[in-house]
């Protein structure tokens, strides 16, 4: 797995020895297999190309006093271009944990001579309580290298 940051932007890219497909089942996936990370998830409005899910990691550092952070995505994914774009919302109302504004792109590309999974994670505010704007961003950088040893695993 290659790993970039630049501009407050974490890049991920990884060759994937076979082909895949981007739908539900591929997202319902990423979830499943992340499960030491997130505690608890939601999906509603569920259409064919889109769903709003809630995902509520798990407590780290709570012995310091830091809140739980959340997550709270408009997920879109466009078959056609191999695209998965995850939009936070706006905070959920009377919510005593902190949303995290992530803005992620997920874009699978396959030639004759390899497939690529390219994520994208844009950080927009991180909270920087006791630094853990860096924490945070490897939490979501693990779930994207679990679900690469899950493919490799599975495919090869």
């Amino acid at each position: 797995m290659k790993i970039e940051f630049e501009n407050e932007c974490y890049k991920l890219s990884f060759p994937i020895s076979k082909k895949i497909k981007i739908d539900n089942s591929f997202l319902w996936l990423i979830f499943e297999i992340n499960n030491n990370i997130i505690n608890e998830k939601k999906i509603e409005n569920i259409t064919e190309n889109s769903f709003t899910i809630y995902i509520l990691l798990k407590h780290f550092f709570k012995e310091f006093g830091t809140k739980i952070k959340y997550m709270y995505f408009d997920v879109k994914h466009d078959l056609i271009n191999k695209k998965i774009h995850f939009q936070t919302k706006s905070p959920l109302l009377n919510n005593t944990n902190e949303l995290l504004n992530l803005d992620i792109m997920i874009k699978y590309e396959n030639t004759l001579e390899q497939n690529n999974l390219l994520i994208t994670i844009q950080n927009n505010d991180i909270p920087e309580d006791l630094g853990l704007e860096n924490f945070i961003s490897k939490i979501i950088i693990k779930i994207f290298k679990n679900l690469k040893e899950y493919l490799e695993s599975q495919l090869c």
